[in-house]
């Protein structure tokens, strides 16, 4: 006989519903118990006392058992009816130890119907994914928080940087001394921060982190699964697959236990996505897509390629046009572009075409004024302008300069924006374009005066933050990006609404690595000699700036960077030389 865990009634041998409260039926026959137990969690099996678990962070997906039952089967016939009566979401379980209850439990049940998961024996998947898988980042002031899908605010907006939530409730999130660790939506560390680079949980329940520049893949509980040895490596996804690079600097991919699936031998390699392809590069630009068995489905011929987006298509490049194909590889955007990047998440992929001359292109009548201010170091070289300008240009720097309304127009490519039936949504008009991010901005320079500034654009094609900078990077995941100030020249950070949430203070300053650092410049003496350092997102130094080279810290979070003598090492976020392996 079998009983219904959620609400206890009675259902049928060959049923799968219980016909009283709809549920799924997971607990498949009646079982009862000698001794009184406690509450577990159905994830990992851990005792638990309280709405959270805490060794997973799971909501407490758990099997309540019923009190002590007599031995006399009549009694324990009448308390049962008792429970039921009274509604008691309770089921009964064999007699075992406890250590054998826990583990029957992990392996056996499922989790509550209400939560509505229910259990394979190799991977614990839910039917439904908790609320915060669902939740979403919001940015205030260089931190991170989370919001619900209605913008109800969850966790405020104070970490450096974070994941997004697994089905079982637990992100990536950097700690102390800027190293990742694991968190439940409570905000209860389940794994300590300890790692210099960190990915979310898989599919299977694995993510992958990175100690000392190597990467391996833990376990929800942050055992390891896989131990770090690889140079380079990728999420797990749907496919159950992760690209990884081998000692010898090629790119295979790896299933869950680290066994590989598709043996090292790309140049490149990137995740598989939903169609069930992956973008790899076989050597000299030649780039195809592989399913999850290694076949080549669309040939490695193009010179450039970028992952399918989620409209179906993807940018490829051959014989220097851009074009974007179908998982068949079928155009359907004819390549007809100079350059294409992918389609992003409001239908809109930006593109170049070769800039093409307005009117006739006449020599400006200040271009003496305009050699003074920008040529003058070549005075020594030329007799007078005119020789400067024939020899360094010909005729093309008539065209290439001024137009005959004295517009600057020294650029190759027009920007726009086109739609997934390659029509164009905002108009080719612009100098330099990014794609859109996810504040629904998109970096443009419109390069029509000799300012050369840059400004953001919304997906209407409406000036949000007006052009005013000489500089300007791409949005980082904190919600600031770095710009240069007409006006001093030095380098600040800016939120998506254009207020200075750093002040222009750097000589120079790059996005936010992925740790919550970024790389600054700072002016050393007057001669100009410039020492590089790294800052956070409050604009406090965590690493002086004291090295004569320095690169952005990496997914591995590590940086290159030389002392004064030129000898090259690599430093963590804490500013500590790192000797890798």
């Amino acid at each position: 006989m079998k009983y219904c865990s959620k609400c206890g009634e009675t259902v049928r041998d060959n049923s799968v519903y219980c016909s009283k409260c709809g549920s799924y039926l997971q607990i498949k026959e009646n079982i009862s118990i000698q001794q009184e137990v406690g509450k577990f969690c159905c994830i990992c099996g851990e005792s638990i006392n309280n709405q959270y678990c805490g060794a997973c962070g799971s909501y407490t997906q758990t099997i309540v058992p019923r009190e002590v039952v007599e031995k006399n089967l009549e009694k324990k016939e009448k308390k049962r009816k008792v429970s039921l009566k009274k509604k008691k979401r309770t089921i009964a379980l064999p007699k075992l130890s406890l250590q054998g209850m826990v583990l029957s439990i992990a392996i056996v049940l499922v989790a509550a119907v209400g939560i509505g998961h229910y259990v394979d024996r190799k991977v614990l998947e839910p039917k439904r994914k908790l609320a915060s898988s669902q939740w979403v980042h919001y940015t205030q002031d260089g931190k991170i928080g989370f919001k619900d899908k209605n913008g109800n605010i969850k966790i405020e907006a104070k970490y450096v940087n974070a994941g997004t939530f697994s089905k079982e409730g637990l992100t990536k999130v950097i700690g102390e001394d800027y190293l990742w660790g694991y968190m439940n939506y409570m905000e209860e560390m389940v794994i300590e921060p300890k790692f210099e680079g960190a990915g979310d949980f898989g599919e299977n329940g694995l993510a992958k982190v990175c100690v000392n520049g190597k990467y391996g893949y833990i376990d929800q509980t942050g055992n390891y699964v896989i131990k770090p040895k690889y140079l380079d490596a990728g999420d797990f996804g749907e496919s159950g697959l992760a690209y990884v690079r081998d000692e010898g600097q090629q790119y295979g991919y790896i299933d869950g236990t680290g066994a590989y699936k598709i043996e090292p031998q790309y140049v490149e390699a990137f995740s598989f996505i939903k169609n069930g392809l992956a973008r790899v590069n076989e050597g000299e630009g030649k780039y195809g897509f592989i399913n999850t068995s290694g076949k080549c489905v669309i040939d490695a011929k193009y010179y450039d390629a970028g992952d399918f987006a989620e409209n179906g298509l993807a940018y490829v490049c051959l014989d220097d046009k851009y074009g974007y194909i179908d998982k068949t590889g079928t155009y359907k955007i004819e390549p007809i572009f100079s350059i294409a990047r992918n389609f992003t998440e409001n239908g809109l992929a930006v593109v170049a075409v070769e800039h093409k001359s307005k009117g006739e292109m006449v020599r400006p009548d200040d271009y003496e004024d305009y050699y003074d201010e920008y040529y003058e170091y070549e005075s020594d070289y030329y007799d007078s302008y005119e020789e400067y300008y024939e020899e360094e240009y010909g005729d093309a720097w008539v065209n290439a300069e001024y137009d005959s309304d004295g517009n600057y127009n020294d650029y190759e490519y027009d920007f726009g924006y086109i739609n997934e039936k390659g029509e164009y949504a905002i108009e080719a008009k612009y100098a330099v374009a990014s794609s859109f991010g996810e504040n629904g901005l998109a970096l443009i320079g419109n390069y029509k005066d000799d300012t050369g500034l840059a400004g953001w654009i919304d997906e209407a094609g409406k000036i949000v933050i007006e052009p005013q900078y000489i500089n300007a990077r791409d949005f980082s995941y904190n919600g600031l990006v770095v710009v240069q100030d007409a006006d001093s020249e030095l380098y600040g950070y800016i939120n998506k609404n254009g207020k200075y949430i750093i002040p222009p203070q750097k000589y120079g300053a790059e996005e936010f690595a992925q740790n919550g650092l970024a790389l600054i410049e700072v002016l050393e003496n007057e001669d100009g000699h410039i020492l590089y350092g790294y800052m956070d997102a409050t604009g406090k130094t965590i690493i002086e700036a004291k090295y004569d080279y320095a690169e952005k810290f990496g997914d591995n979070g590590l940086a290159l960077v030389s002392d004064e003598e030129g000898n090259e090492f690599y430093i963590n976020a804490q500013g500590k030389r790192v000797m890798l392996q």
